[in-house]
């Protein structure tokens, strides 16, 4: 499974920008490490010392194995997720994204902690911040939907990207409105794909005008989302055609989409 995790977060490592390696194994060197931690997770808590990101990235393959014994890790991981030194050249695999795959390896346990760090700013990084984002959807606790919210407008698009790719995977109705005004005027276009792919999910009839807005998206793979979510809520298959999204939808509420009064993205 590990490697699926990995996957899910290549993009996001070829775009952050950079942290250096050393600071989070200084902040590595200052966790300690419980004398009740079972002795095969010990040892891997000391390898993720390593001055080697290609060991630091071995152990936490181990650690994701572990599942939910990996438990006393989850400090050390979170701290990792601030850690972009490149342990898997054939895919470029960050020390971060293999974080991630450990703490979703783990699963619940590594949720409130998570939440904490993310609400605390304790993760130094907008990646880090990013890649906290995305371990809470891939965990799917509904604790993390009104932190995912709230970084729905973050000044960073890495995160914003993050938050609403949460929310994807979240399925919360809260996030009804945020997703809303993402997907109409957030300036990022991958923001406002995955706020349609969002919206889409919550099956939520409200959230129709506001991808039939979408349809006039500058981006195609925007429109191409709000086409999959309006079938997925309509059942209808109208393709992109905006006019006679709009034309059903007259028809369908007897009013005009409140939604395109809203303003474009630039």
């Amino acid at each position: 499974m590990m490697y699926i995790y990995v996957v899910l977060c290549v993009p996001l490592a070829m775009t952050i920008g950079a942290c250096s390696p050393r600071s989070t194994r200084n902040r590595i060197e200052q966790l300690e490490i419980a004398s009740s931690t079972p002795p095969d997770v010990k040892k891997l808590l000391v390898n993720l010392r390593s001055g080697r990101a290609i060991e630091r990235g071995r152990a936490m393959t181990a650690l994701t194995a572990l599942g939910p014994k990996a438990e006393p890790a989850i400090p050390f991981l979170i701290v990792l997720l601030d850690d972009n030194a490149v342990c898997n050249r054939l895919n470029v695999s960050t020390v971060g994204d293999y974080a991630m795959g450990a703490l979703c390896g783990i699963g619940k346990p590594s949720a409130q902690p998570l939440l904490t760090a993310v609400t605390n700013q304790t993760i130094v990084t907008a990646e880090g911040t990013a890649l906290a984002l995305l371990t809470l959807g891939q965990i799917g606790d509904k604790r993390a939907v009104e932190t995912a919210i709230t970084n729905l407008s973050a000044q960073e698009r890495r995160i914003r990207r993050a938050a609403a790719e949460a929310l994807r995977h979240l399925r919360d109705v809260r996030a009804f409105e945020a997703l809303a005004k993402a997907i109409i005027s957030d300036t990022d276009a991958k923001v406002r794909w995955t706020s349609a792919l969002a919206l889409g999910s919550l099956g939520d009839p409200r959230g129709i005008e506001y991808l039939v807005r979408a349809l006039e998206d500058d981006h195609d793979y925007v429109r191409s989302a709000a086409v999959s979510s309006l079938e997925r809520l309509t059942g209808q298959n109208l393709g992109k055609d905006v006019m006679k999204w709009q034309q059903w939808f007259t028809n369908r509420n007897g009013y005009a989409s409140r939604a395109t009064d809203e303003p474009r993205p630039k």
